[in-house]
This record gives structure tokens, sequence and C-alpha cells, in this order.
């Protein structure tokens, strides 16, 4: 399991279990899940209630993820709602996840308080073997349970009463009667006054991002009638989609581009905006450097002042990677006023993602999908794609890591405001 070794990024936004009786109540579910128990003292645990050191333990990062579809979930606290996802093979599993405590909120709060509460995210698929059940896992339902069932109970006694208020009166006056009532309600508390059975358990998403086949975007109910995938694989084979299917290779920056631009789920940067921009390339093109001193160089950023940065990028003009050229004469076009060339490298630092419709409810995805062009947008990998982030973190020199470390550390207001779109 690749880590950053460092818990300030490992363990952000996640919740820490230590106390005996939450562990305790943990390993009940899952036990019901997997048929395993953790033997930690204490760990951290995402909305999900998936724990990275729990995965470790197992050796396995999909324990709660078997085939990476049906994803399981733990909630021993309703605040998971509002912590991000350590993992996930579909995007739209956590979007769906914390919808569903959104939707049932009072009924998991009241739920969580008696017992642990777990279940799965249903799509009817047991494994992705074949393109078609990622385009068809656009359908949730939510099955969920508590150790003590306490969801059965609930409408075992919800029908009691039922049985009980159609009878004749002189019912209510028999022991027989109420005594079942009364047990039951001992366990689920008074489920006429409390709300304990959560109503809204099946959900739908348009567009989301999954990591099988190399990673996939779906688009589902475009205008045009037409799902639409973008594929991330340069080995990925169209052949088999469907003719209702269209596809865009990730590798074609510009009819990806095209394609979000047309939907609006991009638009492109006003004059005034494109000012603003032009610092965020310029920082940009001195992380580049930065990186390119650290693992060429062996050198520290950190330890470089100005003066030194730019005797450096003197000295080494010709070997700096095609981006700083790229970025450079990107910088320049919008310093002079000229009309810049929309380059399949740079195509996407000249527009943002658009907070209207359709793209409102899923900035955070386009903003993911966008990380594949933006590499050096570390505020945008480590606030959206996080996975991608932490894949190429753990193949960095040290230097180049504590560099980023700092310049992270250096923003986190920035990231914080970045977090209102993040799942």
């Amino acid at each position: 399991m690749k880590k950053f070794n460092d818990p300030r990024f490992e363990f952000d936004d996640l919740m820490l279990l230590s106390t005996p009786h939450l562990i305790k109540r943990y390993n009940r579910a899952l036990e019901q899940l997997c048929g395993k128990k953790t033997n930690l003292d204490s760990f951290h645990i995402d909305c999900s209630g998936f724990s990275p050191e729990i995965a470790e333990e197992f050796n396995d990062d999909d324990y709660m993820d078997t085939h990476g579809i049906n994803k399981q979930f733990i909630i021993v606290s309703i605040s998971q709602k509002s912590l991000r996802s350590f993992r996930s093979h579909f995007s739209s599993s956590v979007e769906i996840l914390k919808q569903f405590m959104l939707d049932n909120y009072d009924a998991l709060l009241t739920l969580s308080a008696l017992d642990v509460v777990y279940g799965e995210l249903d799509n009817d698929i047991y494994r992705v073997d074949k393109i078609d059940d990622i385009i068809n896992a656009d359908k949730i339902d939510i099955k969920i349970d508590t150790s003590q069932g306490l969801i059965e109970k609930a409408k075992e006694l919800n029908n009691l009463i039922e049985k009980l208020n159609k009878s004749e009166n002189e019912k209510w006056l028999l022991e027989e009667s109420f005594l079942p009532i009364v047990r039951l309600a001992e366990k689920t508390g008074n489920v006429q006054h409390n709300q304990i059975i959560p109503e809204i358990t099946h959900y739908e998403k348009k567009y989301y991002y999954s990591k099988h086949f190399g990673g996939v975007y779906v688009f589902h109910q475009l205008p045009e009638g037409k799902t639409t995938l973008i594929t991330m694989d340069p080995k990925f084979n169209p052949i088999a989609l469907p003719d209702k299917i269209k596809h865009i290779p990730g590798s074609d920056a510009r009819s990806v581009h095209h394609f979000l631009h047309s939907h609006g789920f991009i638009t492109d940067l006003e004059s005034s905006e494109l000012i603003l921009q032009k610092n965020s390339l310029k920082e940009e093109r001195y992380l580049l450097t930065m990186d390119y001193m650290a693992m060429k160089h062996g050198q520290s950023p950190d330890d470089t002042d100005f003066y030194s940065m730019k005797k450096f990028i003197n000295s080494n003009l010709d070997e700096l990677p095609k981006m700083f050229h790229k970025l450079y004469g990107l910088v320049t076009a919008i310093n002079r006023e000229q009309k810049h060339l929309k380059e399949d490298d740079t195509i996407f630092y000249t527009c943002k993602v658009s907070e209207k419709a359709p793209g409102s409810e899923h900035v955070a995805l386009i903003n993911h999908l966008m990380t594949h062009y933006t590499p050096y947008s570390y505020l945008r990998m480590f606030s959206f794609n996080r996975e991608l982030f932490m894949e190429r973190y753990s193949v960095w020199s040290s230097p180049q890591k504590e560099h980023v470390k700092n310049y992270l550390s250096q923003h986190n207001e920035i990231i914080k405001e970045m977090k209102k779109y993040v799942n």
C-alpha cells in the first residue's frame, strides 16, 4: 500500500477511532461484512469507514470494496458525512453515500447512537469484467443493517403497532398484545417518535469516474442522447463499444477539451482572468523547475532563492522539460496580449471549471479529470485527485517530496476552500 509516511498528509480529513467501545462496534460490522476483525487499538477511518491502517494490517486495499464494485461502508458516527474518501473505485460511490447520509440524517443519527450501521452500495454487478459493467453502474440501491438487527426490529415493531391499532380496543388490555411491543421498543426506542428506518435508498448518477480499465470517465444523459466515455488508458480498445456510446481517448487533449467546453463543463478564461492566471502559470513553471532541480540534480529547491533559480534556468535552459518552454510561451503571449495557440500541452491552462449547470454538481469530477492535463497544478491534484497525487509522490526524491509538502502547507487556505467541492 502506497503511503506518504507523513501523518499530516496521510490522515488529514479522517476520523480517529481509539475508544474501545467504538472499535468493538466497528469490529462487529467488519465481521459481518468480510468475516475479519482488526487487532489495532486505534486507527483512522474515512467517510465510508475504510481505514488505511486496517488495509495495511490485512494487506488488502479493497477489504471493503471486493472486486472494486458494490462498495461496503461502516458508520460509527453520522459525523463521517463530513469526511473525505480515502479510497474508492467509483467517484459516484462517495457522492451517493454522502447523499444517503444527508437524506436519511435523522434515521442514521438514531441508529448510530444505538449501534454500528453497515451496508453496501449494490448495483447488481458482482465483478467488473467488461466495459458495459462500468457503463451500467449508474444505478445504486443501498442495503443497510446494524449488528443488532435494529432495522428489522423497527420494521417488526411498526407492524405490531399497526396491527394493534387496527384491532379491537380490548386487545390493548391483554398483556400478550403489548409485551412484544415493549420488548422490541427497549432495543429500538420509540419508532413512532424517532425516525429509525432510512426511507431514501435508491440513487442514480449521470456523471462519474471509475478506476477500472485504467481510468474511465462516464457521462450519461447528454443532450445528444449518447453516453460518452473518456478513457485514460492508451491501450483501451473501443472496438467492442456499442453504437450508442461515444468514445474519446484521454490522450486526445483537444477532443477532451472540446467535449467539456461544448457541454458547459468548462469555460474559457476572460481577459482579466487570464492576467490572474498568468501568475498561476508562472508558479507552475517555477514548480516544474524546482522538480527538475530536485529530480535531476539532487538539489533542495527550498534552499534556492529567486536569483539562484534564475541563474539555474539560464544555465540549463536547453535541458529543461518541454513543458517549461510551453508555459513560458503562454505567459509571454498573455503579457503581450497576443492570441495564444491552444496547444495540446497547455489547452487546459486557459480555461476553468464551470460552476453553472450542468457543471455545478460535478466540479470535483471535472477537476479530477483536468489533473491529467495540468500535472504541475499540485493544489488541484492534491485536492481533487489524491490517489494520483500519492502515486506520483511515492516515486519522488526526498528533496522533491519536502518541497511539495512545504508548498502545500503554504497554500493550506486554498486547499480548505477547494474542499467544499470534494467528496
